[in-house]
């Protein structure tokens, strides 16, 4: 039986327990789109492959901005969360500076985008910013699709580096940062309330 310790045992959780076919479902073009728990973890454990391979290092920061939930996020949030790096979720809505602001506070390497509107913001700031690369959920002219991760890490061999490191995370480590929308004044200028989520709460 799975011990639940950390977010990213919950899926593991659901599939030794339950193995639906249809732990996430997103729409894509009008039409409803399961995905069955073990799509969703083979699919995360792509991306941490291919994280690893981008020298994605422990306590490292992946920005994911999305309008609208979506399986994408999961499996990218599952994927951060178990090589011990952490997930930066951004409202949608802010703007092109407020995106500059948060991901320079994060220390943010990597961001992922769900379409278009977002990535022009994004891409306004990025100059400005310690983004390697800009990844989109959706097929962009321009933009590198998310799935390139699942090409990359389609290569199980270093799979082994990843259970280390989900072995090395663990409950009271830090897992997610969330820039509240509200600004507080003070004498510094302007700075976002942060929420801290632990690897389990």
């Amino acid at each position: 039986m799975i011990n639940v310790t950390r977010l990213f045992d919950f899926p593991y959780y659901q599939l030794e327990k339950y193995n639906p076919d249809a732990s996430l479902v997103t729409k894509y073009d009008g039409k409803w789109t399961p995905i069955s728990t073990k799509d969703y973890l083979d699919k995360a454990n792509a991306v941490s492959r291919a994280l690893l391979k981008m020298g994605v290092q422990k306590d490292d920061k992946i920005a994911i901005i999305s309008s609208s939930n979506r399986t994408e996020w999961n499996i990218m949030d599952i994927g951060v969360l178990q090589v011990g790096a952490q997930n930066v979720p951004i409202y949608p809505t802010i703007s092109a500076e407020d995106y500059e602001y948060v991901l320079n506070h994060s220390g943010s390497i990597y961001c992922f985008v769900s379409d278009a509107e977002v990535l022009e913001k994004v891409n306004k700031v990025k100059a400005n910013t310690q983004i390697k690369e800009v990844y989109s959920f959706d097929h962009i002219e321009g933009c590198k699709h998310y799935s390139e991760l699942f090409e990359l890490g389609k290569d199980h061999s270093n799979q082994n580096d990843v259970e280390a490191r989900k072995v090395a995370v663990k409950p009271n480590d830090l897992a997610t940062i969330i820039y509240t929308s509200e600004r507080l004044e003070d004498q510094r200028g302007l700075c976002y309330l942060m929420i801290i989520l632990r690897a389990m709460f």
